[in-house]
């Protein structure tokens, strides 16, 4: 007749132990690794680049909580919230796998739209909505146009003159919708919805 050893108490608790340890990894903290602008007014739009966003609930500028509009695993869109006084401050990404290093943003004093000086875009033109391709933006005080984003994307500008700015769509730019900003030495333009159909 065969024997059988019986486990003792504290065997079968180390290995009731051990099988409720072994749960899911952790998941990864997110980073920060740019943003874009890294100033700007409240209201205006913010890109964070960086990793392991696909969990982000909640963006933090100081203590100040603002709410995601869209995000990729890599990159989010936010806002500047409200009630932000004008100076330095700090933005980190809250997600399941905590919360990031914070990254300086500056705060700049709110101002109304100065349609004598700052940059203002009334129509994008696009002779196809793919990248690579040549857009023509028209407006007005282009003149001092540096730069025209793509979201969290900045092209070099092509040619620029008062009424037009002419870019190449960004080749890395995936298919979806962006919104094109003008920047200039006075500041940078409202945004215009663009699509990028196909790459």
């Amino acid at each position: 007749m065969k024997h059988y050893k019986i486990l003792s108490p504290i065997v079968l608790l180390w290995a009731v132990i051990a099988l409720s340890t072994c749960s899911e990894p952790e998941k990864a903290k997110p980073e920060i690794t740019q943003l874009v602008p890294a100033e700007g007014q409240v209201g205006d739009e913010v890109y964070i680049q960086g990793t392991n966003f696909a969990t982000a609930s909640v963006v933090l500028f100081g203590t100040t909580e603002s709410s995601i509009v869209t995000k990729t695993d890599t990159e989010m869109l936010t806002v500047v919230p409200a009630g932000l006084p004008p100076g330095n401050t700090t933005v980190a990404v809250v997600a399941d796998g905590g919360t990031s290093a914070t990254m300086s943003f500056t705060v700049l004093e709110t101002k109304p739209v100065d349609p004598k000086t700052d940059p203002i875009i009334d129509e994008v033109v696009a002779t196809k909505n793919i990248t690579d391709q040549l857009l023509l933006l028209r407006g007005k005080n282009f003149s001092t146009a540096t730069k025209v984003m793509f979201g969290g994307t900045q092209a070099d500008i092509a040619t620029a003159t008062s009424k037009v700015v002419t870019v190449i769509i960004p080749s890395d730019l995936a298919v979806g919708n962006y919104s094109v900003k003008v920047k200039t030495s006075v500041g940078i333009s409202e945004g215009k919805t663009f699509e990028v159909v196909s790459t």
